[in-house]
């Protein structure tokens, strides 16, 4: 019986140690490789989900009184699977926007007349009433409703949506799929057609692929953040809609409706206004991002990209292995879809204007994801107060308490009692980088100060001495499966453990303690990424370097230098421990 337990347990056994292999040497592959050990203990059937089969639901496991929810990602509207679902079953449904007083009567009457009928309604957007659905949840319960109404729903997942209404609906939850084909596909099946696409003048083919694939490595890009764009943006359908209805009506007034157009007789600077200010541009808060999608604009958006063979991307002259695709030189929408088709299933993040070792940085953040979710699933059972509990330590408390005690012993023994202040003199508050500094440590200070007084209660409630509250239950249940509290994150910082962040806080008050007893406040060297606030030290130097020189704020610039050990004069700073990613240093 043993020797046949210990083969059935061998390949999961081997399963978990390649895992481990993986973490430490290759995290890029850690998913993919999670995937062999989920076969082995589930069974290969759990991932392989069958697709979803609308008309089934509705015909035999839907009915009249719960309504059907179909939840995406932001940018993703799923109302057209409803849209395909009436036609396929030959059904007349009425649509309302929600968003405006006069769709949420709308709404109502709609739903009225519908459960009456036996006719369908959908709702589009239900995420941005949230107070509005609590009264729809006690409505629906009151009406009577016959047999073959139906009852849809259409959000962006949302943390403020009533769990009442989730607990009594049917979720559905659409992703859209990844990737610049994928999305081109989706461009050419809900937004391009052949009536739209295939009018006079010809070139109208042309520019909506250029824009559809303007789209694509848009959105594409949010999945490489903070690399493709410095954060996440929702660019979606309808900002895409809204340029093509544009552009169309722009080359509807030129063309006259002739066959032919000159492209150089295109509004293109209009085009590039309208993408890069108005509509995309409309979005970005930052100044890097909107250099990229301008650049992007430029790029595509210009008299050369009716040349032939005119490149979708481009490369470092030294790869001579990718292949670089070129704008097809087609009329009709039909032969854009079937290039696109076409298209090879593995994409290169270079087609999106990225670095090609962009996707091992992505896989290794997905790991890391991966592995902090598995973390949070260690549950703590609440009931386990001290004294009580099945699995027992020597001193009769419940045996993750006794590891959480002992945890929060180390962890106070790793950091500072206190850090010191800064000392104020008339002189030094008059410098730019000593009012940085100072505020930085302060605020440090305040957070050491509650890590160590939360660390110190929740030992006290391990031992017995108090008893817990809501507050000291989040923070045990949050270190026991070693993930930062919320009360602690109140700075930017990677996906880490509770332990290391502890570790990285403990080297960040060193530097702290190390600056303020420097007489130049950091210029012979800092350590950029330990600060709290860096964006906030970028800006001190500026100020420093202007109050010295007695110059404006606009006269400055900012250049970088590798390989400079110590400051050449007073505009010089030095930085230490700056990595760069996804990109290449030459």
């Amino acid at each position: 019986s043993d020797v046949y337990k210990r083969q059935s347990l061998e390949p999961i056994s081997n399963s978990i140690k390649k895992l481990v292999i993986l973490k430490l040497y290759r995290p890029d592959r850690f998913t993919h490789g999670s995937k062999e050990l989920v076969d082995l203990v589930l069974g290969p059937k759990l991932l392989k989900i069958p697709e979803l089969d609308l008309v089934k639901v509705v015909e035999k496991e839907s009915n009249c009184n719960s309504p059907l929810l179909l939840c995406s990602a932001p940018g993703h509207d799923a109302s057209f699977k409803v849209d395909n679902l009436a036609k396929t079953m030959n059904k007349k449904y009425q649509s309302v926007a929600l968003g405006s007083a006069e769709g949420f009567e709308m709404a109502e009457k709609s739903i009225l007349s519908a459960s009456k009928t036996g006719t369908w309604v959908l709702l589009k957007n239900i995420h941005l009433a949230p107070q509005w659905l609590v009264e729809l949840e006690k409505k629906l319960h009151r009406i009577p409703a016959t047999e073959n109404f139906r009852l849809f729903l259409t959000m962006e997942i949302h943390p403020k949506v009533p769990r009442t209404l989730l607990r009594m609906s049917q979720i559905f939850v659409f992703e859209p799929p990844a990737g610049i084909k994928a999305s081109l596909q989706r461009t050419y099946s809900t937004v391009v057609n052949s009536t739209r696409g295939d009018r006079n003048p010809v070139e109208r083919s042309r520019l909506h692929f250029l824009m559809s694939w303007f789209h694509a490595i848009v959105q594409e890009r949010l999945r490489y953040t903070p690399i493709g764009w410095s954060k996440h943006y929702e660019f979606n359908e309808s900002d895409q809609r809204s340029t093509m209805d544009t552009v169309d009506e722009w080359i509807d007034d030129i063309s006259k409706d002739v066959p032919n157009i000159n492209p150089g007789k295109i509004p293109w600077d209009a085009f590039r206004t309208l993408i890069s200010q108005s509509l995309y541009g409309g979005k970005i808060d930052n100044e890097f991002d909107n250099k990229i999608l301008l650049s992007l604009a430029n790029q595509f958006f210009r008299i050369e990209s009716f040349n032939v063979d005119f490149p979708l991307f481009g490369v470092a002259a030294s790869d001579t292995s990718t292949k670089v695709l070129t704008l097809p030189d087609m009329r009709k929408t039909s032969n854009y879809m079937e290039w696109i088709d076409h298209l090879p299933p593995i994409e290169s993040p270079l087609w999106s204007g990225l670095p090609g070792n962009v996707e091992k940085i992505l896989k290794e953040k997905e790991t890391l994801a991966l592995i902090a979710s598995l973390k949070g699933l260690q549950g703590t059972d609440e009931s386990e107060m001290v004294g009580e509990g099945k699995e027992k330590g020597a001193e009769g408390k419940a045996t993750w308490l006794a590891e959480l005690q002992l945890k929060c012993e180390k962890l106070l023994e790793i950091l500072p009692g206190n850090i010191e202040s800064m000392k104020r003199t008339t002189l030094s508050i008059t410098n730019p980088l000593f009012r940085f500094l100072e505020r930085e440590i302060t605020v440090a200070g305040h957070l050491l100060e509650a890590v160590r007084y939360d660390l110190g209660k929740l030992k006290q409630m391990c031992e017995g001495v108090i008893k817990s509250t809501n507050v000291l239950r989040e923070i045990a249940k949050s270190l026991h499966a070693d993930i930062i509290p919320k009360k602690w994150n109140v700075y930017s910082i990677g996906n880490i453990s509770a332990t290391e962040w502890i570790m990285d806080f403990k080297q960040r008050l060193d530097q702290f303690q190390r600056l303020s007893q420097q007489s130049d406040y950091g210029r012979s060297g800092i350590w950029l990424g330990g600060l709290l606030y860096p964006e906030a030290f970028l800006t001190a130097t500026r100020q420093a370097v202007a109050q010295d020189l007695k110059w404006s704020l606009e006269e400055l610039d900012l250049y970088v230098y590798i390989g400079v050990t110590a400051p050449e004069n007073s505009q010089c700073f030095i930085l230490h421990n700056v990595s760069i990613e996804g990109a290449q240093w030459s």
